[in-house]
Formats: C-alpha cells, structure tokens, sequence
C-alpha cells in the first residue's frame, strides 16, 4: 500500500447508501465504514454495493482471474477482512442492514486495537 497510490473507500459506497435513505454525511462518513485500499480497486468498485463486489471476489477467488486486487485465494480473502476488521458476511450488507454493519463493523475494530495495546 505504500508503494502504490491509495484511497479512503466507503465499504458500503456513499453513492448507494445516498440513493437508499442515507442522504446525512454523517451516516456515510462514519469511520467504521471506512477502509484504506488502492486507488485502482477503489474505483473499480465505484458505487456498487457489497454483495456485486464481493461476488466479484468470489469468482476471483473461484477462477484465479484478477478483479479487484490480487486476493486469489479464500484464505486470503477471509485474512484479509479479519486483518481490516471487516465482517465476513458483507457481501449481504444492503442499505437495510447498514446500522448493523457499522456495529458489528465496531466491535471488530475494538478488537484488533485491544489486541494490538495488548502487545504493547
């Protein structure tokens, strides 16, 4: 990531939430929705909602042909949205189910911050 260019990218993309009843930049900006990924994935995925990226994904991990990234493998995609505190589940994140990503989303990142000060 520090040697390729980088974006702030909306897991659930500020365009689809806007278009589905979150209008507030409050709601859309909130941290907990926020992830850092390379320019090029970032725009690939644009404003689609999880569940069309991370089918994406799927046929990426399924196939071995590169979509999004360079995640081949299941195991690397399971590693890595534990690694970014993100829910395994959020290929079924939708607008309806927003808040509750933000809260599982939450608790997923207090856990890696509380295992990293547990190191310390």
């Amino acid at each position: 990531m520090h040697e390729q260019s980088g974006d702030i990218h909306h897991i659930v993309p500020k365009d689809y939430l806007q278009k589905n009843g979150y209008p507030d930049r409050a709601d859309y900006n909130q941290v907990a929705n926020l992830a850092l990924t390379e320019t090029a994935i970032n725009v690939s995925i644009s404003n689609k909602p999880p569940a069309h990226y991370m089918a994406d994904l799927a046929q990426q991990v399924t196939t071995g042909r590169l979509i999004l990234g360079e995640l081949a493998e299941s195991e690397d995609l399971r590693r890595n949205l534990k690694e970014n505190a993100v829910p395994a589940d959020l290929g079924k994140v939708t607008a309806a189910s927003y808040r509750e990503f933000l809260g599982q989303r939450r608790r997923l990142m207090a856990e890696v911050i509380k295992r990293y000060f547990d190191q310390l």
